[in-house]
């Protein structure tokens, strides 16, 4: 029988065909495209950032190169949250993981400010009592810092987020904490009107930052926008004419976000060691163990070699521990603590070994003290979670306890989901996110151990 080619059944199915071979031909492109996509996203973020450290070696580095040279000045990345807590601390020796959604190069400060910030800001608009209590109980909004090292001094870059006029703004600036002073700045914007707000982009107005200072008579000095002509102070520049409410919303994401930056370096002096390091190592039953010869301020445990396998991190924090400075911080997770499904119960056949080994090591550190702290996944209620996770570190306290270490030094908190450290849309991230932490505190300040 002949196919009538004229009907529109022939046309219906004939059009229906073509659009699924196109949308399939479409979809496999886009995939095969993606990854190249991702790796372009990530080094056009890289090239910002070091572009925004103010030194001639990476001035006008190119996106190619950015990924290349990106941690070979960025040695350490952190994250704090708007309290100035410190919820993730990463190396240069730690690779980037996508799914490691607290890495600091990982937080997205657009979709934050977006999601979480402006809500909170619109609700309590006016109300700045109101609004620093709801960002600072939030646990989803984050800060990045990168720690760039270069001939001998360090450079800590921080990032903005905002709005401008038509859409989102951001931009990283860094600062050198002596005088907390800028030292670079980039800026960059979604839709900003052409030859008017776009110009936050150019070279003339992020230069008017460098030299800038947000500290005044030792308190926070926000820096401020002013319109062009004016005569300027160490905390002001010049705005781009025509252009008031990008630069009224640049202002204002500088002020929010500097401000908890200010506030943490403040309250972490360790950050401000900025002097060379002059270590000496010797070596006991063939561990590396590192003696400072320099000032209070510089940290040991950011040079001890650690392997991220908590047996070996642990042994080498116990030969190191005499020689910890002020401020030292060391995040990783205890493995080798095993509950029972859905319980506090400890799985003591599979734990013991580990338990032990900390029970022999806070007997030998006897001057700390400990926050022991419980994480679940996501599933299930929050306040279930938070219970299980608040039982699971009592547990652990609970059996350091029975086993010699005075219960004054021992502080068990619960965090429930809320510090997931992989993707909770996994099994094999679920199972990352129900852990045990152990933070080691000497002398009032921490050196963590998760």
């Amino acid at each position: 029988m002949a196919v009538n080619r004229d009907s529109n059944v022939y046309t219906i199915i004939f059009a229906t065909i073509m659009v699924v071979i196109v949308g399939g031909l479409l979809a496999f492109v886009s995939m095969g495209l993606k990854p190249l996509q991702s790796a372009n996203i990530s080094n056009e973020k890289m090239q910002n950032i070091l572009q925004a450290i103010g030194i001639e070696e990476t001035d006008g580095v190119s996106r190619e190169d950015a990924g290349k040279m990106f941690n070979e000045f960025i040695k350490r990345r952190i994250t704090i949250n708007y309290n100035g807590e410190i919820v993730s601390d990463k190396t240069s020796e730690d690779a980037i993981d996508p799914t490691d959604k607290l890495d600091a190069f990982n937080i997205n400060l657009r979709k934050e400010y977006s999601k979480y910030v402006k809500p909170i800001m619109n609700k309590n608009k006016g109300d700045v009592a109101k609004i620093e209590e709801a960002l600072g109980n939030s646990s989803d909004i984050h800060f990045p810092i990168f720690i760039c090292e270069h001939n001998g001094g360090k450079y800590y870059i921080v990032a903005a987020s905002g709005k401008g006029l038509w859409d989102d703004i951001w931009g990283y600036l860094c600062v050198e904490l002596k005088g907390m002073k800028v030292h670079g700045s980039v800026f960059d914007h979604k839709g900003e009107t052409p030859g008017l707000g776009s110009k936050i982009t150019e070279d003339w107005f992020q230069d008017q930052f460098v030299g800038k200072t947000i500290e005044e008579n030792d308190e926070y000095a926000p820096i401020k926008i002013k319109k062009p002509g004016n005569e300027l102070n160490n905390h002001q520049v010049d705005g781009i004419s025509g252009a008031t409410f990008t630069g009224v919303g640049v202002e204002e994401m500088l002020k929010r976000n500097l401000n908890v930056y200010y506030r943490f370096f403040k309250n972490h002096p360790e950050f401000a060691g900025n002097g060379s390091n002059e270590d000496t190592s010797s070596n006991t039953n063939g561990t590396d163990v590192l003696t400072n010869k320099n000032d209070s301020n510089i940290s040991v445990v950011s040079s001890l070699p650690f392997t991220g396998v908590f047996a070996e991190d642990f042994e080498l924090l116990l030969q190191n521990y005499q020689n910890l400075v002020a401020g030292d911080n060391k995040s990783f997770i205890i493995e080798g603590i095993k509950f029972s499904a859905g319980s506090s119960n400890i799985n003591v056949k599979s734990s013991t070994e580990t338990l032990n080994r900390i029970v022999e090591g806070l007997k030998v550190m006897t001057d700390v003290e400990v926050e022991l702290g419980g994480h679940t996944d996501n599933m299930g209620e929050e306040a279930a979670l938070q219970t299980l996770s608040e039982s699971r570190a009592n547990a652990v306290k609970a059996y350091l306890v029975e086993n010699g270490i005075e219960e004054s030094r021992i502080q068990a908190v619960g965090y429930g989901s809320t510090v997931p450290v992989a993707d909770n849309e996994t099994q094999e991230g679920r199972d990352a996110n129900k852990r045990t932490e152990i933070k080691i505190i000497k002398n009032n300040l921490t050196a963590n151990v998760n």
